[in-house]
């Protein structure tokens, strides 16, 4: 079977390798554990997806093991293994442990980011402009597990409005996007018609999977979307009627009777399962395929679930946005300052996740919901708004042509859901494009150089060094005595290489504003031209393989200076650049070279900036050495452009995604004074020729995703390890 598979790679030249699974980092919780009949221990739920264990009030791990509590250490990859001992209170684990393999828990590769290559096309948007998102909500139950909230319940706790005393989910985005994207419930026969929630009771037993997501999790999704089949017509919601529905245009959550893993880690009760988003293999119903779902357990012990967790794994569904806490374990990210981080569960009344934190805005950036004011010049005074009033951040580019590193400036008030943060105050984000997200992307897994990296303004690094989840003194306040963020302060403006970044920050005050004075390393900023908005998803080429990409030419930028090509391979490519474009081929060169590339973003400098003053439209060529198979990285999430394209037969012909490469122009005819950014190491993407099963313990194999489009023919190949 894999010989056809690589067969057909080398013909596609398209290769993505991820695990279709996006967690939430579980809440830390404490409570009484039984730990022997009447015996009862205070304890706090620590770990993560793939390990979980609970850490008494002396300090000792334990886990739990065929009923019985075990003392535990946690290795190298920050996994809880138990030593064998049965736990007794008040006993000492020996200095040396020799651990019991089969009693070890396999770390899954449950923290990528998934990949689709099903477009995702916009939302069903009225003429006010305020983007409408149909909800579609499961509420399942089993033989041996019925749900223990009703569908009342559940509506509320999803889609209530502002009347509601407590906060819901679709207000939560509302106010994270300024009342432009509204969650709906979709039209539904189900009990209250059109509620959005649809009753699901299937006749088998809760397969109590926790985190172990395989084939129980797919034929569970399966099975739901089956059953809910008679209560909705899923063709309505095919508003690009392509055959297919992405999570846009109609987003698939289940509700699952039980307990939520991710509340009380390894003492949550059962059965349970950890709350994702992933994707099944695509079923049809009423003509239309279906793959993308988010999932969550009903219950958090004691109450139901609340939306913190929800949100956080619809952001994945909706707008593929990243995790940001750190998915090795080593630090904890943003921590509770954005919901893609750890604040998601925060709160103000003792129940985790009742107020989570507003996105940070990078991620407010990625989902559309802000479009920051870019700073340039020399010096300017400034204000924020808070970012629950307003949508209102800066951005100050430390790269002239606006991709790679750069700060964002917003106002964390505490208001609104942010009345759970840890303080308030101008929290400053430090944010590299280059390190990315999606299948390639390392996201906020290096402690030393994050995707996005909050400055803490006390210089302590309490978050990187795993002290705290966030703290007051995080933010810059004149009251607490931090007003300066620049080249002197700890911590210093510095790029990631360690040079100074030109970027001072003076005179900080707040109040029902920010205010304060900001020093800038540009007067003008040049820009880049692409149309990679997912990350990067997927690998594209075989030896040989050639990429062409429109660019219109911006009327304020005509002077272009170079590229940025994403490789994932150590390569190299000849650089084109052409004036015309008509029947499948290129003509009238502007520009030709050749470069060694290596894996991740590569910025590729002209020789002399070419004047495009002349040209409303130029075509980027990029053409990979025979040798260097699957170069391209690509972008296969949100809308496709159409202006990609790749040479079959001697001819350009359309591409069905977007190529990770852009355009390097400015209006000024000399290049900026600036250092080329270091990058990430990444290691070359290999094709196993070998999957793996999902076992109990949670061990996962890679799995595949190929597409070939071909004219007006496109071929779907997915290959899942359950």
């Amino acid at each position: 079977m894999f010989s056809y598979l690589r067969t057909l790679l080398l013909f596609t030249g398209l290769f993505a390798s991820s695990f279709a699974i996006a967690t939430t980092m579980m809440a830390i919780t404490e409570f009484e554990l039984e730990i022997s009949e009447g015996e009862f221990i205070t304890v706090r739920s620590a770990g993560n997806a793939q390990s979980q264990w609970l850490e008494t009030a002396n300090g000792d791990i334990i886990v739990k093991r065929s009923g019985t509590w075990y003392l535990a250490e946690i290795n190298s990859q920050n996994q809880a293994l138990s030593t064998g001992i049965p736990y007794r209170e008040g006993e000492v684990v020996p200095a040396e442990i020799v651990f019991i393999p089969d009693l070890s828990l396999s770390a899954a590769l449950d923290a990528l980011e998934s990949t689709s290559v099903v477009s995702q096309s916009v939302a069903i948007s009225s003429s006010d402009g305020v983007t409408q998102q149909p909800i579609l909500v499961l509420r399942v139950s089993f033989l041996d597990q019925d749900s223990r909230y009703s569908s009342e319940e559940i509506h509320e706790l999803i889609f209530a409005d502002e009347s509601s005393s407590s906060l819901s989910v679709a207000q939560y985005y509302r106010d994270n996007s300024y009342q432009k994207f509204d969650i709906q419930p979709v039209s539904e026969t189900s009990g209250t018609v059109s509620d959005g929630v649809v009753d699901v009771a299937l006749s088998y037993n809760h397969p109590n999977f926790g985190s172990s997501y395989g084939s129980s999790t797919s034929q569970l999704v399966s099975d739901a979307l089956v059953s809910a089949n008679s209560y909705i017509n899923f063709s309505a919601y095919d508003t690009n009627s392509d055959g297919s529905l992405s999570s846009r245009e109609l987003g698939v959550v289940l509700i699952i009777a039980g307990y939520e893993n991710a509340y009380g880690g390894a003492g949550a009760s059962e059965p349970r399962i950890w709350a994702h988003k992933s994707s099944i293999s695509p079923i049809t119903l009423d003509g239309v395929s279906l793959s993308a779902y988010a999932m969550f357990g009903e219950q958090h012990q004691s109450h139901l679930a609340t939306i913190g967790i929800i949100s956080h794994e619809m952001a994945h569904l909706l707008f593929s946005l990243p995790d940001l806490y750190d998915r090795q374990g080593d630090s904890n990210g943003i921590g509770r300052w954005g919901l893609m981080g750890l604040g998601s569960w925060n709160s103000t009344n003792g129940v985790s996740g009742s107020s989570p934190a507003h996105l940070l805005a990078w991620s407010k950036v990625e989902a559309g919901f802000i479009n920051p004011r870019d700073v340039e010049g020399d010096a300017i005074d400034f204000s924020l708004k808070s970012a629950t009033s307003d949508n209102d951040a800066l951005r100050v580019w430390l790269d002239p042509f606006r991709h790679g590193e750069h700060f964002l400036l917003e106002y964390r008030a505490l208001e609104g859901s942010d009345k759970a943060l840890p303080g308030e105050g101008l929290l400053i984000s430090h944010v590299d494009d280059w390190v990315g997200y999606g299948t390639a992307g390392l996201q906020n897994d290096v402690v030393e150089h994050k995707l996005v990296d909050i400055e803490e303004a006390d210089g302590q690094d309490d978050m990187d060094l795993l002290e705290n989840r966030g703290d007051r003194e995080d933010v810059y306040n004149d009251a607490y005595g931090q007003d300066y963020f620049g080249s002197s302060s700890l911590p210093a403006s510095v790029d990631y290489q360690g040079n100074s970044s030109g970027v001072e920050v003076a005179q900080i005050r707040v109040g029902d504003e920010v205010t304060g004075n900001l020093s800038l390393p540009y007067e003008q900023l040049g820009d880049n031209l692409g149309y990679d908005d997912g990350g990067v998803r997927a690998a594209w080429g075989s030896g040989g393989s050639v990429s062409l990409v429109e660019y219109s030419v911006p009327s304020d930028s005509r002077f272009a200076h170079g590229i940025d090509f994403y490789s994932y391979r150590n390569a190299v490519i000849s650089t084109s650049l052409y004036a015309s474009f008509t029947g499948g081929s290129v003509s009238n060169a502007l520009h030709v070279s050749s470069s060694t590339i290596t894996p991740g973003w590569n910025r590729i400098e002209f020789s002399s900036s070419l004047d495009l003053s002349s040209y409303s439209k130029v075509y980027l060529e990029i053409t990979a050495s025979a040798d260097s198979l699957r170069a391209f990285g690509i972008d296969n999430m949100g809308d496709v452009s159409g202006n990609s394209y790749i040479k079959l037969n001697g001819s350009f012909q359309s591409a069905g995604f977007d190529f990770n490469q852009r355009l390097l122009v400015a209006n000024q005819e000399d290049g900026f004074n600036y250092q080329i950014p270091d990058k990430l190491s990444f290691q070359e993407i290999e094709v196993s020729e070998s999957g793996s099963s999902g076992g109990g313990g949670g061990s996962f194999g890679l799995f595949l995703i190929l597409a070939a489009m071909l004219a007006s023919c496109r071929i779907k190949l997915r290959v899942y390890a359950v």
